[in-house]
């Protein structure tokens, strides 16, 4: 409105994201948030010119003011509303305001409480701060809701998964991909999944479908190298560690993985850099230390 200030955005959450949350920290992951989700969320005909620009805006600056604005407009109605603190949430979730998207988020629900974009994007903010019961109730309503939708139960094997329940994620990664094929999210999943059950051949065949889907995705890459490595196969780990590096160069568990196959491998000089590396860049393994110390031993017992 003139002479009135438009609300200000979030401050963004500087912390790393998380490896599997695949939370969107940064403005332009934020922006891709924003225009895959917003897009499609729920949006009756006609409306305010704020609730225009919380829905179609693709800036997330933008999305978060028009929002704010269309929550605080008199008789919006409840769908729009729900759609407004829906919108709302994705932005400050891209900004790592978890707490705060959340609350938006519940309030869709309470508004709209067959809205099930909302109650899937809930539980993955609950999986992602380990909230896995909740995450769970979520997830199950989500389906219920909209039972052909394949990243729901993508993001429901996650879950599973991470409550140690195996073939129950299984089951809904392969129902995931019975929906969608294509679902990269899925397959890279279940790929981790795969080689945690040490089953390396779908292990790897899941991966490098996910990898043919996303070829400069670092952490497919990583996946497919902790899958070799496993299996003792070190020379070939390197390679797709290094392809891991090579495309995210500050990726410490990557360069952790690869200084470990190095010292397997008994090339201990390489093993040092590596891990070196790795800690410079705040790898969090707790013997790290002690690996580092290892090896630089046996990298002067050789020279010597």
């Amino acid at each position: 409105m003139a002479g009135q200030r438009s609300p200000q955005p979030p401050q963004q959450n500087r912390a790393t994201p998380q490896r599997h949350g695949k939370a969107l920290a940064l403005p332009a992951a934020v922006a891709l948030a924003v225009a895959v989700l917003l897009l499609a969320s729920p949006a009756p005909a006609g409306g305010e010119a704020d609730f225009s620009g919380c829905r179609e805006e693709k800036n997330p600056t933008l999305v978060y003011a028009a929002c704010t604005r269309a929550i605080s407009t008199p008789g919006i109605g409840v769908q729009k509303l729900s759609a407004a603190y829906f919108n709302r949430a994705i932005v400050m979730a891209g900004y790592g305001k978890v707490r705060e998207a959340i609350a938006d988020l519940t309030r869709a629900i309470e508004l709209d409480p067959d809205h099930h974009k909302a109650l899937n994007e809930r539980g993955r903010l609950y999986r992602d701060q380990g909230d896995l019961e909740l995450a769970m109730d979520d997830f199950n309503r989500a389906i219920e809701l909209a039972p052909d939708t394949s990243r729901y139960f993508s993001n429901r094997g996650l879950a599973e998964k991470l409550q140690g329940n195996f073939l129950a994620a299984l089951t809904d990664y392969n129902e995931a991909l019975h929906l969608d094929p294509d679902n990269e999210a899925a397959l890279h999943r279940r790929g981790a999944l795969h080689r945690e059950m040490k089953n390396f051949d779908d292990a790897v065949a899941d991966l490098r479908r996910a990898l043919a889907i996303e070829p400069d995705n670092a952490a497919i890459m990583l996946e497919i190298g902790l899958a070799y490595a496993d299996q003792g196969r070190h020379a070939t780990a390197i390679a797709y560690f290094s392809d891991a590096i090579e495309r995210r160069p500050r990726y410490a568990e990557a360069w952790l993985r690869r200084g470990l196959s190095y010292a397997a491998l008994d090339s201990h000089d390489l093993a040092v850099r590596d891990l070196q590396m790795a800690e410079e860049l705040g790898e969090a393994a707790s013997d790290l230390k002690s690996m580092l110390a290892e090896q630089r031993r046996l990298a002067g017992k050789k020279r010597s």
